[in-house]
C-alpha cells in the first residue's frame, strides 16, 4: 500500500509537464498573423505621419516664399516712380506639350530699393484657361548696367504649388501712379491662400 501511495504521488508533477505542452501550428499562424497586422497598421500610421509632415513643411516654404515676395514687391512699389501693368499672351510649353500663356506683366520704374535698380518685372505665366501651372517670374535692371538678368522662378517652381492669378490695380493722380494694389492666389495641394497688399506710391516725393 505504501508503494502504491508512492507512485501516485510521484507521477501527478510528471502528468501537470505533460500539460505544458509547445504552441500548436495553428497558434503559431494566429500569433504571426496578429503581429503582422500590427506591424502593418504602425508602418501606415508613420507613413501618414510623414506625409502628413512633407505636406506640411511644403505648405510653410510655399507661404514664406510667398510673404517674402509680397514684401519685396510692396516696398519696390512703395517707392517707386512709375508702375505699368500689361496682360499678353504668347505661346509656351506645360508638361512637355506646347500651349497658349496668359502673360501678365508688372513693371516697376526706378524703385529705391537696396540696389540701384533702374527697372524691375514680375511675369506671371500660366496656361490659358487653366488655374494650374501658374508660375510667377522676377527680372531686374541696375542702373547704367543696359543688362537685365535671367528671369528667376519667384513662386510656383515646386510641384504641385500654382500661382493661379496675379492681378494689380492701380489709381493715378493726373499723370502719376498715386496707388497699387497688388493680389495673387497661391495653390499649394489643392489649397489655396490670397495674398494682397495696398501701396501708397512715394516715388515722386524723392
Amino acid at each position: 500500500m505504501t508503494s502504491i501511495m508512492h507512485l501516485q504521488s510521484t507521477s501527478a508533477p510528471h502528468g501537470r509537464r505533460l500539460d505544458r505542452r509547445a504552441f500548436t501550428v495553428s497558434e503559431v499562424i494566429l500569433s504571426t498573423s496578429i503581429m503582422a497586422l500590427l506591424m502593418v497598421a504602425a508602418a501606415t500610421a508613420m507613413k501618414i505621419s510623414l506625409q502628413g509632415f512633407d505636406e506640411n513643411d511644403k505648405t510653410t516654404r510655399a507661404m514664406q516664399g510667398a510673404r517674402g515676395t509680397l514684401e519685396r514687391l510692396t516696398r519696390q512699389l512703395r517707392t517707386a516712380e512709375g508702375v505699368s501693368f500689361t496682360q499678353s499672351s504668347e505661346p509656351g510649353m506645360y508638361q512637355g506639350q506646347s500651349v497658349t500663356m496668359d502673360v501678365t506683366t508688372l513693371v516697376i520704374t526706378a524703385p529705391k530699393d537696396s540696389n540701384d535698380l533702374q527697372q524691375v518685372k514680375y511675369v506671371h505665366r500660366i496656361p490659358m484657361g487653366g488655374t494650374v501651372g501658374g508660375k510667377l517670374y522676377y527680372e531686374y535692371q541696375e542702373q547704367g548696367q543696359g543688362l537685365t538678368t535671367p528671369t528667376l522662378a519667384m513662386l510656383g517652381e515646386e510641384d504641385d504649388v500654382d500661382v493661379e492669378s496675379f492681378d494689380v490695380q492701380t489709381v493715378t493722380a493726373g499723370t502719376a501712379t498715386a496707388s497699387a494694389k497688388v493680389q495673387f492666389v497661391l495653390n499649394v495641394g489643392g489649397r489655396q491662400f490670397d495674398f494682397s497688399s495696398a501701396v501708397a506710391l512715394r516715388g515722386y516725393e524723392y
